[in-house]
C-alpha cells in the first residue's frame, strides 16, 4: 500500500496560489472594486457613485479580456 500525504496549506498560502493562477484581468477587477469599495466606505463617493464606477470598471474589465483574447 502506498502511503498519501496531504499537506495543510495556510488561508494565506491559499489566497497567494490563487491569485497567481488568476487571469490578469480579473486581478485588475478585482483591485480596482477594493478601491472604489474603500472610497465609499470611507464617504469619498456616493452610493450612486459606486454603482456607475462599479459598472465602468466590470465594462473596462471586459474590453481588457476581449483585447487579450484578440492577442
Amino acid at each position: 500500500m502506498s502511503e498519501e500525504t496531504i499537506e495543510e496549506i495556510s488561508p494565506i498560502d491559499q489566497i497567494v496560489m490563487a491569485i497567481t493562477r488568476a487571469d490578469s484581468t480579473v486581478l485588475v477587477f478585482l483591485v480596482m472594486f477594493l478601491v472604489i469599495a474603500l472610497l465609499l466606505a470611507f464617504d469619498k463617493i456616493s452610493a450612486q457613485d459606486f454603482l456607475t464606477l462599479v459598472s465602468v470598471d466590470g465594462l473596462s474589465t471586459s474590453v481588457l479580456k476581449l483585447a487579450k483574447k484578440k492577442d
